[in-house]
């Protein structure tokens, strides 16, 4: 009683209050007085389904709507995750079905959901649902969410009368047990909910408890205050009527992960971001005097890529957009490369223009219509005949897409893109904010359109907070002016200077190289450091070119305490004999029992990847 009060009492009305209707799970039960179930293993309320199924599709006749029904309600596989698939498939594309009609078979398409219409679906919110299945053990999930007769969505309650109760153990309830025992519900679900008094998350089926997360807004971006209750920011934020089939037709992905099959939901910096975008989308693009729809900034780790995924999924079902050519472009080839598979694994036909010429590139460019092509943008330049770069495409559904908006290389090369695309418009994700002074970022791809920083992302706990521990390394430099001149070259921004930074900034790098002396300090440093730390882990150390991370890697396996390290950088084979390849350092440095402890690294690893036992970082 306390629990029902406390918790599913206020959830309940604020689904009330956004328009669904409320039944408690005793009136749709075989036994109440007039049942919407016929058995406790019932998951679907089939009447309500079967009115929507006849209002969306009045010209399809009995035997088609009666063929959608068993489809829905059939699995094909022994597989949850796979059955949770193909039910989301159906619920956004359709279901193809087959009638006769005078004696000529014919097939066409059944709508579950209007998508157009969310007002005309039937939304319905119930708790203490009884469910067995077969001669398993009763279960009553705290809430299920219901669109269509179809149990769309599971809410669980921690107990807060209950000081051992814990948002992880309700993740529990619904993950371990519920799954378990009461299978039929999952094959329906698209959304999780773990909610108390205090915290609200969000995640869906195949996803760990780390990856649920909050919801932070309703409307808008950044419109909630800290006066509401988490769970009710959730519920009108996620559950409200238009989103959260938003959500289920946009925003769930699956893909193949390591030969497993996996679910992905978007985060809410997500979800508001990719609308935004799209919305900007929708003013600019046939806007003949503007062609900037803006940036999206999002930090580091915030899952920009899926980002980007979510926008093309959405912004090509837009029709105003007539099919829209979407260019997406990168500064580096491993960048663009990771971009492209991440779009192949989540079934988007994407064309990767890594291996084309310059020319073949714009062969790719010239077209009538769609497509998804990937390029670095390096590749939109001139070839030695031209002086200026020729016009390829004037469409004006043309939609350039930029990775790390801010980098020099874009500015460059911005004019290239322009001139080849006139009347594309321009759409920027970065996960660093841009400087004031970067006039030239904002001037290709106009003002932010989404923000999401490391502060919010650390509130979230998608990020985790960096702990900083300064160490000194002396060099021994002998020229009297150079701290004059660093500060000088810092303040300044003229071209020349730079390049004398830059000049400078090398020298640094020969003398950091040839100092045995420091780096077997460093080394030891850092060993004694790893060894003496109070949590368990891998670690990352940075040096200032592959050289020196060569000789570190050196100066560390000569300490008799060391872990095994080793040292990840591209070209490896000019500096080592016979190396490991960068894809068997990262899967065995990806293994919290591999003994691979320590990698050395220049710049970068070629692309990112979760090691959530990674957690120590040395910077030289």
């Amino acid at each position: 009683m306390n629990e029902m009060e406390l918790s599913e009492k206020p959830a309940l009305q604020a689904f009330q209050d956004i328009g669904y209707s409320y039944k408690h799970g005793s009136e749709l039960g075989p036994n109440s007085d007039d049942p919407e179930r016929q058995s406790h293993s019932d998951v679907v309320l089939r009447g309500r389904l079967e009115q929507k199924l006849r209002d969306f599709n009045p010209s399809i006749p009995d035997e088609g709507i009666e063929d959608a029904i068993s489809q829905l309600l059939g699995f094909n596989s022994t597989r949850m995750l796979k059955n949770n698939k193909d039910f989301h498939e159906k619920l956004v594309s359709g279901i193809q079905v087959e009638y006769e009609v005078n004696g000529e078979t014919r097939g066409d398409f059944v709508d579950v959901f209007d998508f157009e219409n969310p007002g005309a679906n039937d939304f319905l919110v119930s708790n203490q649902v009884v469910i067995q299945i077969g001669e398993g053990p009763q279960r009553r999930p705290d809430i299920v969410v219901f669109i269509n007769g179809l149990p769309i969505a599971v809410l669980e309650m921690k107990d807060p009368t209950n000081p051992q109760a814990s948002m992880g153990n309700a993740y529990k309830q619904v993950t371990d047990r519920y799954v378990k025992d009461i299978p039929d519900l999952f094959h329906y679900n698209e959304l999780i909910g773990i909610l108390d008094m205090n915290n609200a998350k969000l995640g869906c089926l195949s996803s760990g408890w780390e990856w649920f997360s909050p919801w932070r807004y309703i409307d808008e971006e950044k419109d909630v205050t800290d006066e509401l209750p988490p769970s009710e920011v959730l519920i009108r934020g996620a559950f409200d009527k238009s989103r959260i089939l938003d959500l289920i037709e946009n925003f769930v992905l699956f893909a193949d992960e390591d030969g497993k099959l996996g679910k992905k939901l978007a985060a809410y910096h997500q979800f508001y971001a990719v609308n935004s975008a799209v919305e900007s989308s929708r003013n600019v693009v046939p806007d003949p005097d503007e062609d900037r729809i803006g940036l999206v900034w999002h930090t580091q780790g915030s899952g920009k890529s899926l980002s980007m995924v979510f926008y093309a999924k959405k912004i090509r079902r837009e029709i105003s957009m007539e099919n829209p050519t979407l260019v997406y472009l990168t500064d580096r080839n491993d960048l663009d490369d990771q971009l492209y598979r991440e779009f192949r694994k989540h079934d988007l036909n994407a064309e990767w223009a890594d291996s084309d010429n310059r020319v073949e590139l714009r062969d790719r460019l010239d077209r009538e219509a769609g497509g998804i092509i990937f390029a670095t943008i390096q590749k939109f330049q001139t070839t030695d005949d031209e002086v200026t770069y020729p016009e390829v495409n004037d469409r004006q559904n043309m939609i350039v897409v930029a990775d790390e908006a801010h980098r020099t290389q874009y500015k460059s090369l911005a004019t290239n893109v322009r001139d080849g695309l006139p009347n594309a418009s321009h759409l920027g994700f970065t996960a660093t904010p841009i400087e004031k002074e970067d006039r030239s970022t904002t001037n290709t791809f106009g003002g932010y359109i989404s923000q999401y920083t490391i502060r919010e992302s650390e509130k979230d706990g998608s990020t985790v907070p960096i702990y900083y521990e300064s160490r000194l390394a002396k060099l021994q430099v002998n020229d009297p002016e150079i701290e004059d001149r660093f500060n000088e070259l810092m303040e300044s921004k003229s071209d020349d200077l730079k390049n004398e930074m830059k000049k400078k900034w090398t020298q640094l790098r020969q003398v950091i190289e040839n100092s045995e002396e420091r780096t077997e300090m460093i080394a030891d440093d850092i060993v004694e450091h790893y060894n003496n730390r109070e949590i368990e882990g891998k670690a990352m150390a940075v040096a200032i070119s592959r050289q020196a991370a060569v000789n570190l890697a050196e100066k560390i396996r000569e300490n008799p305490e060391a872990p095994e390290t080793r040292v990840v950088i591209s070209g490896a084979e000019d500096y080592i004999a016979d190396p490991i390849s960068n894809e068997e350092l990262k899967r065995r440095f990806k293994d919290p029992d591999d003994p691979f402890e320590i990698a050395v690294v220049c710049d970068k690893w070629l692309t990112g990847f979760d090691a959530p036992h990674l957690h120590t970082l040395y910077v030289d």
